[in-house]
């Protein structure tokens, strides 16, 4: 966001923000008085606030090398893919996110396709994912889909059956979440991954945080959560793209790796 025509940037005007803010037990004069708080940082106020993808002191992913990596390429339909998918059922959304590696130096994400559940506390229809992966896989085959099967057996099982694809079950631990974030941080700096500009999927991409863990590791996580923030504040936390994607790309990078060096590659713990 910048100035226009000399005016404040459009992230200061409260009316604005309130846009952002759909909620009716936030005000513009509660957002005034919010904002002029001592322990108000930008950063804060554009990614929690106005719903505004913005760097923190731990921003997971820079924003040059995030913009860099734009690409005016697209999958070619009918090409087979590799697929990450995301699974929640209640609290966080559902991400989708394909991609293609045209070879070992060029490796692209596709558009990202996000579901949120219902708000008034009921679970996600599995029916709409199941659509999603056909709607996915009707323009591009998938090959392989990675993913978390431990909330979603019957999924994965329903995968492999209708799509015909080898679903490779990566689990959540922070050895695998790191070894992920290895492969995406890398594939950034070498300039070799690729996206397409999906809003979905950079919005993802730009609110997660880098956690350092034991052993000099790192790995991806959401932005903490605001202290009485409202649901609609909650939601824009949300990676689950970022998350699909970086399992997708961590497995096939291991294997496009192995590949080289004729060695073998675990998946999943």
């Amino acid at each position: 966001p910048e100035k226009i025509d000399g005016k404040k940037p459009n992230y200061e005007d409260m009316n604005v923000a309130k846009l952002a803010n759909p909620f009716s037990g936030i005000t513009v004069e509660s957002l005034q008085e919010k904002r002029v708080s001592p322990t108000m940082t930008l950063g804060h106020w554009l990614r929690l606030t106005c719903n505004i993808a913005a760097r923190s002191a731990n921003a997971g992913v820079s924003e040059i090398e995030w913009n860099r990596q734009y690409t005016t390429v697209r999958i070619p339909p009918g090409v087979p893919i590799w697929a990450g998918l995301d699974v929640a059922w209640r609290r966080d959304t559902t991400a989708l996110v394909p991609l293609w590696i045209r070879d070992f130096g060029f490796r692209l994400l596709g558009p990202a396709t996000i579901l949120t559940p219902p708000r008034d506390g009921t679970s996600l229809d599995p029916d709409l994912v199941e659509a999603a992966l056909l709607n996915l896989n009707e323009t591009n085959p998938i090959h392989t889909l990675v993913m978390d099967t431990t909330k979603a057996e019957q999924l994965s099982v329903w995968a492999e059956r209708e799509l015909g694809c080898e679903v490779i079950d990566r689990g959540q631990s922070n050895a695998l979440q790191a070894m992920d974030y290895e492969k995406w941080t890398e594939g950034l700096r070498e300039q070799y991954l690729w996206h397409s500009g999906d809003q979905g999927l950079t919005k993802h991409v730009l609110r997660a945080i880098a956690v350092d863990l034991p052993g000099g590791k790192t790995r991806f996580d959401r932005p903490q959560q605001t202290r009485g923030g409202n649901q609609e504040q909650q939601e824009r936390r949300v990676i689950d793209a970022l998350t699909a994607a970086g399992m997708a790309h961590g497995v096939a990078a291991a294997e496009l790796s192995d590949t080289r060096s004729g060695g073998g590659v675990v998946y999943a713990s």
